[in-house]
């Protein structure tokens, strides 16, 4: 069950820093801004956001966790 609340918080977030990537807003909680990291030279692998593949493996865990038996 902590599994699969763990990786439904990592696609939760790994969602929220896409969308933040994609509008382009400043929403950092913590420091002064976000931007930097957010539009690093890091943040994008074979022309996709980082965040994606994050979305995608975090989804991908919470159904394996949600139908293990």
């Amino acid at each position: 069950m902590l599994a699969l609340l763990i990786s439904f918080f990592g696609f939760v977030n790994a969602s929220y820093l896409t969308v933040l990537k994609i509008l382009q807003e400043d929403a950092c909680l913590v420091g002064s801004s976000c931007q930097e990291v957010i539009n690093s030279s890091y943040s994008m692998f074979a022309g996709l956001p980082v965040s994606i593949y994050g979305m995608a493996y975090f989804l991908t865990c919470t159904f394996i966790f949600a139908y293990k038996k």
